[in-house]
């Protein structure tokens, strides 16, 4: 309501603010204006009406013209006076109401619009900083995220380049037959990586060897590589081994080579490997059973067929082929 009554009054002011403003364009400006060129006119001589007027009729007539205009522009002024002072007298009551409501407005309300307006804008600014607060907390969060996902990222690549370096020298030490050094070196990728599938095979094989000779740790770290890969076949044939040197008893050695020849089942598997395996296991079955003659010829007949196989002759080969066939031959001739 009150804002209704007061865009009212502002146009009410305005209709006679322009009112007021055109009455004065009309008495100031175009009067002025009409008076020069009705002037201008009467003095131009050079018409064919004026050659032979006398220059004192001319003084006279337009002395009696701007008499005139005179005459004319006070009875325009009073006019005009009438007018503002006719709008004052009949609107002054209304016009004392608006303004007095305007007047309202701005002593009593407007204090309060400018109180409660700086509520609104002491609001949006404490929303305002409460965001930014929170924008800059998130913004900081995701930042901090992201810088650790690329550190993470780093040191994981820089572990892996460091396993790798140490895998390459284990390695060195290892075709140079120095075990202990190779040892130390993939005993040193565990501590990066427990985890590392290279590093406990290479362990298992090791500790199974002569130089260091501890089956004990063999056998763990074959388990731990199979755990971790258990479709590598070359550990079955360690962790057989191990068994044996750590003097297992022979039904552990048993599981393990009933759970490999089931794994490898259906599956081309290289012949040296096999060949061992039968051997390594023959030897502890004739041992551990002496009357099972037959099943333990069987044993190492296989493992000769497997090493017959093998169609390049070398060293190696013919190694185990010879450690087999001797085993044969003591079943056959038990006093030899």
């Amino acid at each position: 309501m009150i804002l209704s009554k007061f865009k009212l009054c502002i146009i009410n002011f305005g209709t006679r603010f322009l009112l007021i403003m055109l009455a004065f364009w009309v008495v100031v400006i175009v009067t002025p204006l009409t008076a020069q060129s009705q002037v201008k006119t009467s003095t131009d001589v050079n018409t064919p009406e004026n050659k032979e007027i006398n220059y004192s009729i001319i003084i006279d007539s337009l002395t009696n013209e701007l008499d005139d205009l005179k005459n004319n522009l006070f009875i325009r002024q009073e006019f005009l006076l009438d007018s503002i002072t006719n709008v004052n007298q009949t609107n002054y009551n209304k016009l004392f109401e608006q303004l007095s409501t305007i007047s309202s407005i701005s002593s009593s309300n407007v204090g309060n619009t400018i109180s409660f307006l700086e509520l609104i804008l002491s609001i949006i600014g404490v929303f305002i900083a409460i965001f930014s607060i929170a924008g800059y907390a998130y913004v900081k969060q995701k930042f901090e995220k992201l810088q650790k996902g690329y550190e993470d990222k780093f040191n994981q690549k820089s572990r892996e380049f460091e396993i790798m370096i140490e895998e390459s020298r284990g390695n060195f030490y290892f075709s140079l037959r120095y075990f202990r050094q190779a040892a130390d070196i993939f005993n040193k990728i565990l501590t990066f990586d427990p985890e590392n599938f290279y590093a406990h095979e290479k362990l298992g094989f090791l500790y199974t060897g002569d130089v260091l000779n501890n089956p004990d740790r063999a056998i763990n770290h074959c388990m731990e590589a199979l755990r971790i890969n258990p479709d590598a076949e070359t550990l079955y044939l360690n962790l057989l081994v191990a068994s044996g040197h750590a003097k297992r008893p022979f039904h552990e050695i048993d599981n393990i080579y009933k759970k490999a020849i089931k794994k490898f089942e259906g599956q081309h598997i290289d012949d040296m490997i096999m060949g061992k395996l039968k051997l390594f296991y023959a030897d502890g079955f004739s041992a551990e059973y002496p009357k099972k003659l037959k099943e333990a010829e069987q044993i190492y007949n296989e493992a000769i067929d497997h090493f017959n196989k093998i169609s390049k002759n070398n060293s190696e080969k013919e190694r185990w082929l010879r450690q087999a066939q001797e085993g044969l031959d003591r079943l056959k001739n038990p006093k030899q």
